[in-house]
């Protein structure tokens, strides 16, 4: 008896995999399901962000160089200008902070 096929004494070779699978159960894969879901709303809400931080570096540059050009070239308009610039850089913080506490 000792040639028999001697599958008795055998474990399945993927024994393990079989354990894992009939483990899971509905509640796990609910997680699963809402993860799934909630990704891609994490990942554009944080490039969002990223972008919007990009503007405000932006607006930080444009501030910067507005301020530089009516140091170098006299004109009745440099300060308006220079409020646009700073309305402008504010505007963007101001939409940075909505983002984050809303979106």
């Amino acid at each position: 008896s000792a040639s028999g096929n001697g599958s008795t004494n055998r474990k399945p070779i993927n024994g393990a995999k079989q354990i894992a699978i009939a483990s899971i159960n509905m509640n796990d894969i609910n997680t699963i399901t809402a993860l799934l879901h909630f990704i891609p709303a994490v990942i554009l809400k944080i490039l969002t962000i990223m972008l919007i931080l990009v503007h405000n570096a932006f607006a930080v540059v444009v501030l910067r160089q507005t301020k530089l050009m009516s140091k170098i070239v006299e004109a009745n308009i440099s300060k308006i200008i220079y409020f646009i610039s700073l309305s402008h850089l504010f505007a963007s913080l101001a939409v940075l902070v909505w983002t984050i506490l809303f979106l």
